[in-house]
């Protein structure tokens, strides 16, 4: 209850913060906010290892007690804060994004604590058969809650994978769908599988047709391709 609690004020006054502000948080363009939308396996091994760095400090009577705890704030409170900030300004997919990496990140800390605290003899003291099956269910609560957390930020990395290939392939068709003409890529976007491309120059533009086909024969996973065109007027000086 007192974890539940804690959590409860916390999206409470990150929401209040975020009301009093007096510029709106963009969660579409926040730093802050978009690097803790997003959870991948990468963050689930940066917090498995701020869990074990923070267990083993509580273990030693030469650092601090304060680090611990600084340790795992830093982990669990910004992405709390982020949940807030969404709830308040109607971003409920930022706020799930931020929940599932504070829920991540919680559930690190307790495997990598509850290892150490095994490793260092912690966990042999008798219980009553009560506080054992409390704590037999309690382990497999956390063991299945990771599973699954592994399993989604899993599909998670493969989707960023996906889109940084998807990517790297539209561009590199672009620079060949450009090539020998006087045009250059003014600005291209993806979002969700359509291409937005804006292109820069002067002389006859390219046909759209030909780059959709060039996707099409390399097999890039693109919904649709919508070009705008900047014509530049060539300046001779004589």
């Amino acid at each position: 209850m007192l974890t539940l609690g804690g959590m409860a004020l916390v999206v409470v006054v990150s929401a209040c913060v975020t009301a009093l502000i007096p510029v709106a948080a963009d969660m579409e363009t926040n730093t802050q906010v978009l690097c803790r939308v997003s959870p991948r396996l990468v963050d689930l091994v940066i917090a498995l290892a701020a869990g074990f760095m923070a267990a083993l400090a509580s273990m030693r009577a030469d650092i601090p007690d304060a680090v611990p705890g600084v340790a795992i704030s830093a982990s669990i409170v910004p992405p709390l804060c982020v949940v807030g900030a969404g709830l308040y300004e109607g971003a409920p997919d930022a706020a799930l994004g931020a929940f599932t990496l504070f829920f991540t990140n919680f559930l690190a800390i307790q495997v990598m604590g509850g290892v150490v605290y095994l490793l260092m003899g912690l966990g042999v003291s008798r219980l009553s058969q009560t506080g054992e099956q409390a704590r037999q269910i309690w382990y497999a609560f956390v063991a299945l809650a990771m599973a699954i957390v592994v399993g989604f930020l899993f599909s998670t990395s493969m989707g960023v994978v996906g889109s940084t290939q998807r990517e790297r392939q539209v561009q590199v068709a672009t620079a060949s769908w450009l090539e020998g003409t006087e045009y250059r890529v003014d600005a291209l976007d993806i979002d969700d599988g359509d291409v937005y491309l804006r292109i820069a120059g002067h002389g006859d533009a390219p046909e759209l047709e030909d780059l959709s086909a060039s996707l099409a024969e390399k097999s890039v996973d693109v919904k649709s391709v919508s070009l705008s065109v900047i014509d530049e007027q060539r300046i001779t000086c004589v």
